[in-house]
């Protein structure tokens, strides 16, 4: 009797311990890197000896902050009983968290376009907006290495302008930038003065018949005596009898 009272004391004893809060502070809600958050709090239960999941994520979810909050107060209103694998499996809530609330990595992001970026035109102008879309996204991807940022850029070109840098290359990024604006700006200042020339031509074109004017136009006397002269002689015609 006496070992049966002594283990529903200890029993009782291990109940009270699991209901008290925990003293050591819970690592504050960072929506920014939801993977991190969601890491430092197992370190938490881990040091605190929390492994029950329902206990784990209830006392996770009532940290949350923001939309993530809304997120978790309509999953309670959907789920009042608490019974769905989201409230009772941690791998599973943590992943649903992070698909949620985990915002992309814009650096990398960046950084694949930086990749996939390729000039396919020679056209004028195209080169001077690929200029352009490589500085904003370099900008954004800050790799630090300016050779290889070199390669990224070179590789991007067209063959043509590669062509142009095989014998005396630029050591520097910016002079890269400078030299294919530079060979674009030709190429556009070719293509207004052909433009022009084709226009001329245009207006001038053999087989147009001239623009003849309605004003009648005085002719002097020489000019008059001329064509008199050159008309042949017509009898005069005999007076009437």
């Amino acid at each position: 009797m006496d070992s049966y009272v002594q283990d529903q004391e200890e029993e009782a004893s291990i109940m009270a311990e699991r209901s008290k809060p925990i003293a050591t502070p819970f690592p504050k809600f960072n929506p920014r890197d939801i993977e991190i958050y969601i890491l430092e709090a197992e370190a938490w239960f881990r040091f605190n000896q929390v492994y029950e999941h329902t206990r784990m994520i209830n006392h996770l979810g009532s940290q949350l902050e923001g939309t993530a909050r809304e997120w978790w107060t309509s999953k309670l209103r959907f789920d009042r009983t608490r019974e769905g694998r989201l409230f009772n499996d941690w791998q599973f809530f943590t992943n649903r968290l992070a698909e949620q609330f985990n915002p992309r990595n814009a650096r990398m992001e960046a950084y694949n376009k930086l990749l996939a970026l390729r000039l396919t035109s020679d056209a004028p102008g195209a080169a001077t907006r690929h200029v352009e879309q490589f500085r904003d996204l370099e900008g954004q991807v800050n790799l630090g290495d300016n050779e290889l940022t070199i390669d990224l850029f070179r590789g991007s070109l067209t063959r043509s302008i590669q062509e142009k840098f095989e014998r005396n290359p630029p050591k520097e990024l910016w002079e890269w930038f400078r030299e294919v604006e530079e060979i674009d700006r030709q190429r556009m200042l070719l293509q207004q003065a052909s433009a022009r020339h084709s226009q001329a031509n245009n207006t001038s074109s053999p087989g147009t018949r001239p623009i003849q004017s309605s004003i009648p136009v005085r002719r002097s006397a020489a000019q008059s005596y001329s064509t008199r002269s050159l008309q042949p002689h017509q009898p005069s015609q005999p007076y009437p009898a």
